[in-house]
């Protein structure tokens, strides 16, 4: 009803008055709107600011995270969806725990082993095969915001980083915080084995990194967020 197709953003008016229906419907509890402000005209608008931060009378934040584009492009390209129960994973960073191999294609799936859904293979989403090429846009788009955002006054920032140097990792953190590359094979018999490796990028900056799994960048995510409520 908007004349709008699937690649345009809804006006900035109209998605502050869904934002701010929904904040309503919620009642007294803590909101994570993801993905949002989308667009440089949705955080520097001036409705942005005075319809929505402090709409409620609690502590509003910006949750900024910096994500290698390394990392972004592996887990597309190699993301794996159940059509069924639309469970995901990653052929190369999180499979599934049934992982077999087509011959005719010569490649390696995966078996859905979500406990609520029947073993069903895994699929990749179209357009996937391009990797972060397939959302190169938002990804600029993305990086301007978080360089905006780090411009406005008056709003708490929570910073979280995917990625470490490797040359700090053993220092500080744990071997199990830290995401491994698995690789596959299988023999002439047919068996099929997975081998674990440290997984080591070039992050944007060139420097040598590991990815972080997410239960690390979760509690940064507390860490900050509890320096900020008792501040």
């Amino acid at each position: 009803f908007l004349n709008r197709d699937t690649k345009t953003l809804l006006p900035t008016e109209f998605i502050l008055a869904l934002v701010k229906r929904e904040i309503e419907n919620a009642g007294r509890v803590s909101l994570f709107i993801d993905g949002f402000p989308r667009n440089m005209n949705q955080i520097t608008y001036s409705l942005y600011f005075r319809e929505l931060i402090n709409y409620r009378n609690d502590p509003d934040m910006f949750v900024l995270i910096d994500v290698p584009e390394k990392v972004i492009d592996e887990r597309i390209k190699y993301r794996r969806i159940c059509p069924k129960c639309f469970t995901s994973r990653n052929l190369s960073l999180n499979p599934s725990s049934i992982v077999k191999y087509d011959y005719g294609l010569k490649e390696f799936y995966l078996m859905c082993d979500n406990p609520e859904c029947t073993p069903t293979r895994m699929v990749g989403k179209e357009g996937d095969e391009l990797g972060i090429e397939s959302i190169r846009n938002r990804i600029e788009m993305d990086d301007k915001l978080i360089r905006r955002a780090f411009e406005l006054h008056g709003v708490p920032k929570i910073m979280l980083r995917n990625s470490i140097p490797t040359e700090i990792a053993d220092e500080i953190t744990d071997p199990y915080e830290v995401t491994e590359d698995l690789e596959h094979s299988i023999d002439e018999n047919g068996r099929i084995s997975t081998r674990s490796k440290s997984w080591e990028i070039i992050d944007d900056n060139g420097i040598p990194s590991v990815s972080l799994m997410p239960p690390p960048v979760v509690i940064s995510c507390i860490h900050q967020l509890h320096e900020i409520l008792i501040t």
